[in-house]
């Protein structure tokens, strides 16, 4: 899908003049409205209070990483432009993951991962209903679609996903025992829908996967990857931690099974982020999939922090200061998106790769895919400027 989406964006670019970011923000703009509805659907189970429920989709949009435009105007981004660096985005502090500089930043950077965010959302909403009793054909279905969907748009976080929500269905079940009427069989049901979810997509996981040699996931019991994560969840949900806490406890007097559910969502995802590293350092999906559960906690915290005036003006200032790194990396994108017009030494460059190399040539920049049977051209690295490009001959 990533071909053809990019070839799609690449396609009208070339018709029209317009900047590929630009092109991927029109493409995206259907999944970005499925994420607010989606997320709206979640936060109108746990919570009563309208301000709550859209505090909990504003804070699932722009919540994360809330202080990224500190470091922005304190200079600390790593490229020369300091717009291009939001592109990238900011590397903010020590082992900061680029891609949570923003959620907007997904739905711009054209690629079908953020697609799966508001199937995500669907599911755990549908996770939550089955939980609760209310066992509807309906429901199982919508399950289903929710989570295969997931597993279409991005395999790898419709796996993590799946797992995610088994522990925490499991969790339920062992800690609530026998004292909720009906819920040994939403347990079962939503097994079921796992089940049925990865049969639907074994076809297309077998096309994804069956050619991969490393492992996905890997246990790291290190102090520096340790730091690196602490750092990482400090600078994009910490707030969002704060807020969750208190709506979370805010819960108390709400269903026992979402509240058990949700808990025991984020505790095994925190340890997930902090103890397991996933191929290509992209541990990163993990804090996303928290971010989904985290954002309408927060939200439901309106409830608690609305009981006096100095702790709405802080909750209002809180969702506030969520906005200006939002603002930044939608204007790097849309206002001042990097040139894709290819310079005459570029097509001097392709041009000569058109000639001198075979047409099933295959072309792997470094440090991907080191370990195949990849063999590197020298005349072709001297012609990139020295930069290391393989062929597979």
């Amino acid at each position: 899908y990533y071909w053809l989406y990019h070839a799609y964006a690449a396609l009208i670019s070339a018709a029209t003049g317009i900047s590929l970011y630009q092109i991927f923000a029109l493409l995206s703009a259907h999944g970005f409205v499925l994420l607010i509805l989606a997320g709206y659907k979640l936060t109108r189970r746990l919570t009563t209070s309208e301000v709550a429920r859209w505090s909990g989709v504003w804070l699932l949009v722009f919540g994360l990483n809330p202080l990224g435009w500190l470091f922005f105007c304190w200079n600390s981004a790593r490229y020369p432009d300091p717009w291009f660096s939001l592109l990238v985005p900011l590397e903010m502090v020590r082992g900061f993951p680029a891609p949570l500089a923003s959620l907007i930043h997904q739905f711009l950077d054209g690629q079908p991962f953020p697609l799966a965010l508001p199937f995500a959302v669907a599911w755990i909403e549908q996770i939550l209903r089955t939980l609760d009793g209310e066992n509807d054909r309906q429901g199982f279905w919508n399950g289903v679609l929710a989570l295969t969907g997931v597993l279409y748009l991005h395999f790898f976080t419709g796996v993590l996903l799946a797992g995610t929500t088994s522990g925490a269905v499991m969790a339920v079940r062992v800690l609530s025992g026998r004292q909720k009427q009906g819920l040994g069989r939403g347990c079962v049901l939503a097994f079921a829908m796992i089940g049925l979810s990865m049969i639907v997509a074994a076809p297309y996981a077998w096309q994804v996967l069956h050619g991969k040699a490393a492992m996905p996931l890997v246990f790291k019991w290190e102090s520096g990857f340790f730091t690196r994560q602490v750092w990482a969840l400090a600078a994009s949900i910490g707030l969002l931690a704060i807020l969750g806490v208190s709506g979370w406890r805010e819960m108390q007097s709400g269903p026992s099974v979402a509240r058990g559910f949700l808990g025991a969502y984020v505790l095994i995802l925190v340890i997930a982020i902090l103890c397991v590293q996933v191929v290509g350092d992209v541990q990163y999906k993990l804090i996303y999939l928290l971010l989904l559960v985290m954002a309408p906690l927060a939200g439901i915290a309106w409830v608690t922090w609305r009981r006096n005036l100095l702790s709405l003006i802080t909750f209002i200032s809180l969702l506030v200061i969520c906005l200006p790194t939002n603002i930044m990396t939608s204007y790097a994108f849309l206002i001042r998106p990097v040139p894709n017009h290819l310079t005459p030494e570029k097509r001097q460059f392709y041009a000569w790769l058109n000639h001198e190399t075979s047409p099933d040539s295959i072309f792997v920049e470094a440090p991907y895919w080191l370990r195949s049977d990849i063999t590197q051209d020298s005349s072709l690295a001297e012609s990139t400027g020295g930069s290391q490009i393989f062929v597979r001959r």
